[in-house]
């Protein structure tokens, strides 16, 4: 081979051999950007709609929250309505003070607006949502709830959270409850509750069978947040258990936190800037529940003088078992023990006592308004705290407004009952009254005069009355109040 074709050959496959230059493909963020967005857009909605249908909401039969602040809503697109008085706390607020009695007793409108297991932080941001649409003039709040972190369990605070109105207002509410890790959880129930999936399957099919239902309807037409343990009081077995270990609630453990004090403060601020008067109240558990009460009281106090407009009714420190029996307490071992029924009545007579000495003529009296008898007349209690006038077709008048042997009857009456009915007196109060009244009526269909024998009790005490009372059989629904015997 010539070299000339050498040379030729080798420059021939020396061009071949270099490479065309490569082409870098720029990665897609545009296209990219959009399919995550349409992901996120598409998880968005199905979150939004599987909310609004409430697919994923939990079990509500024990959400009270919920309840009693659509109630309050309810309440307060009536306009011509106010709360007068806001009772606010944990647990104890609710089992504690008997909201209808408080309201009937006073002439007010009482709400209970507590979330149990809350903490402090929740009481000024209940009276923040309360002032949106009510300007009460009392507010009470229940101690035990002064004690811990100040922030109270995250199932609470989420309770609390969802049962105020508006998106943007939850929103709002979500740092000052929570901690940033549990944001997700509170915003959606769905992304909350998701394992339902796979763990509660049947809680999703009730549910979807009853979209747009009240899954937590309210108990009354007027729901005032009133939540009673029942009366099933302390048993012996339990009793034992306090009496034969030391109290389970440890008061050298109790504290109050800086987080407490910043928000009970912002809320003293805040009724004193809205012309609210604000009380603290302890509800009573059983003696044997602390260990010694003294030191948690000396906290409680201590903190307390921090505010020296603010009133406190302790209930706890004179606590009388001989009128607080075992009846008035839960059936329950518990360093946080509850009221009964009769407890939470105990309760309230001593707070509407407390509240005519220290607040008088700081309340609204709206018991000559139609529309509050309506809401309250047909409350059992009613008749005990307020006036029997002519048109209570279940209840008889025998005497109104006589004296008779040193006492001044208010009203006597015959209340027809289901079973039996009730012979009803009720006299001003006073110290010298006795416990057992004889009297002596013309009952209706009888010739005769029949003696009767009265009995007060300690679980129907309002302030203004001394009560007294007796069954009498069904038959008997009238007659004429002739003269009363001290016994």
């Amino acid at each position: 081979m010539s070299k000339h074709n050498y040379k030729s050959t080798a420059s021939k496959k020396q061009s071949q051999s270099v490479q065309k230059p490569v082409v870098v493909k720029k990665f897609p963020w545009v296209k990219f950007s959009l399919k995550l967005a349409f992901l996120f857009l598409a998880i968005f909605t199905v979150v939004l709609i599987t909310d609004k249908k409430e697919y994923f909401v939990g079990d509500q039969t024990n959400n009270h929250s919920g309840r009693k602040w659509r109630s309050f809503y309810k309440f307060a697109e009536r306009k011509s309505k106010n709360v007068d008085i806001v009772v606010m706390g944990n647990s104890h607020a609710s089992a504690g003070v008997e909201p209808y009695i408080l309201s009937e007793n006073t002439g007010s409108y009482c709400f209970i607006l507590n979330t149990p297991g809350t903490g402090s932080v929740d009481l000024y941001y209940n009276l923040v949502e309360v002032l949106k649409y009510c300007q009460p003039k009392l507010v009470i709040i229940e101690t035990t709830c002064l004690f811990g972190d100040g922030i109270g369990k995250e199932w609470a605070c989420i309770q609390s959270i969802e049962s105020k109105k508006g998106l943007f207002n939850r929103l709002s509410l979500i740092p000052h409850y929570l901690s940033s890790d549990d944001w997700v959880k509170a915003i959606s129930p769905t992304i909350r509750n998701h394992s339902f999936l796979l763990t509660d399957t049947a809680r999703i099919a009730f549910n979807v069978k009853n979209v747009g239902k009240d899954k937590n309807p309210p108990r009354r037409s007027l729901d005032l947040g009133r939540f009673s343990h029942g009366n099933d009081g302390m048993t012996d077995s339990v009793y034992n258990l306090y009496k034969n270990n030391p109290g389970p609630l440890k008061c050298g453990n109790c504290y109050i936190s800086d987080k407490t004090r910043k928000y009970v403060h912002k809320l003293y601020d805040l009724c004193n800037k809205n012309d609210i008067e604000m009380m603290f109240i302890t509800v009573p558990m059983h003696p044997l529940v602390y260990d010694n009460y003294d030191i948690m009281k000396n906290v409680c106090q201590e903190f307390i003088n921090e505010f020296p407009k603010a009133r406190w009714l302790d209930l706890q420190q004179n606590c009388d078992t001989t009128i607080y029996t075992r009846a008035a307490f839960n059936n329950e071992y518990d360093s946080w023990q509850h009221n009964t029924y009769t407890g939470m009545v105990l309760n309230t007579y001593q707070l509407c006592d407390f509240i005519s000495k220290n607040y008088a003529g700081k309340l609204p009296n709206r018991s000559s308004e139609r529309r509050w008898i309506d809401d309250f007349s047909k409350d059992e209690n009613f008749v005990y705290n307020q006036p029997v006038s002519e048109d209570f077709k279940d209840c008889h008048i025998l005497a109104k407004d006589v004296e008779m042997n040193g006492i001044h009857v208010r009203e006597c009456f015959i209340r027809e009952g289901m079973g039996n009915n009730t012979l009803v007196l009720k006299a001003d109060n006073s110290q010298d009254l006795p416990s057992v009244l004889g009297v002596v009526v013309q009952l209706e269909g009888s010739n005769q005069l029949a003696r009767i024998v009265l009995h007060s009790t300690p679980t129907i005490n309002p302030p203004q009355y001394k009560v007294y009372m007796t069954w009498l059989v069904k038959e008997v629904r009238n007659g004429e109040l002739i003269a009363i015997v001290k016994e």
